[in-house]
């Protein structure tokens, strides 16, 4: 199970600034899957949405044509059509007890 500290600071890694950077900064939005990963300069041009998903800390994309309303309410559905993103998190896990990554193994 990945914590909200530990999906913030996958968004983090994944949008490349800080949450209130004024040109690349994101929204963590939680739901029952994990949490959505709003950009907010993507959102302004209407671009893919991302979820950190609650139960392996794997990143999905979404296109455009998946709103975000729809990932909310209807996630299980909609899963397959998002891309898991190669993100650097496939051979880092998370320690259960602190937010340090630490090698696969």
């Amino acid at each position: 199970m990945i914590s909200q500290d530990q999906a913030a600071a996958i968004a983090f890694h994944v949008c490349g600034a800080p949450p209130n950077d004024p040109r690349r900064g994101w929204d963590l939005t939680e739901f029952d899957a994990g949490w959505l990963i709003t950009s907010r300069a993507k959102a302004a041009r209407g671009g893919e949405t991302r979820v950190i998903e609650r139960d392996s800390g794997r990143v999905m994309s979404f296109p455009a044509a998946v709103p975000p309303s729809r990932i909310l309410a209807d996630y299980d559905q909609v899963r397959n059509d998002g891309t898991m993103e190669l993100c650097g998190f496939s051979s880092l896990t998370f320690s259960p007890t602190s937010r340090t990554r630490l090698p696969a193994g």
